[in-house]
């Protein structure tokens, strides 16, 4: 059996357990807080969320658009109505500093046609820029990590829906 190297990783690194966090709330209150953060309409996605030292952004998609809510690290919902981010799916979140980082897919002119979007969102829930498409299409899961002081984003190409 091989030993790992002193530069190998296995599992999760301590950044991204960091970044990603916990909310912490009282066991009884998870369903309530899912209920009051998500406000699902149809079809809601998997949501994620990132810490910026301050206050969480939890994303999630619904219905073909990608919402997002902050919330206090005691489980105190920031926000009463969610703030729309863009139209798409598989959104992901990554934090720097203030700024979040959230990164989606949406489709082309077709559903044949995914092409992945990045936008920034202030810690005081303003909105700082438009969706900017990053890449082309055949686009799956978007996700996004901050590296240094600024951030990566990274998608799955595939050529093939077959």
């Amino acid at each position: 059996m091989r030993k790992r190297g002193r530069n190998q990783r296995s599992g999760s690194s301590k950044s991204q357990r960091s970044r990603r966090g916990r909310i912490r709330v009282p066991e009884a209150d998870l369903d309530q807080l899912r209920e009051a953060i998500l406000q699902p309409k149809y079809n809601v996605g998997a949501p994620r969320a990132a810490f910026n030292g301050k206050v969480y952004l939890v994303v999630w998609a619904d219905d073909g658009s990608v919402y997002g809510k902050r919330v206090a690290p005691d489980g105190t919902i920031i926000d009463a109505v969610p703030l729309f981010l863009a139209t798409g799916f598989s959104p992901d979140v990554a934090a720097n500093g203030d700024t979040f980082c959230v990164v989606g897919a949406r489709f082309g002119f077709s559903i044949q046609y995914v092409f992945p979007w990045a936008e920034l969102v202030g810690g005081n829930g303003q909105v700082l820029t438009s969706p900017v498409d990053l890449g082309f299409s055949y686009a799956a899961t978007p996700r996004v990590e901050k590296v240094g002081n600024r951030f990566l984003a990274l998608w799955e190409r595939r050529y093939s829906h077959d």
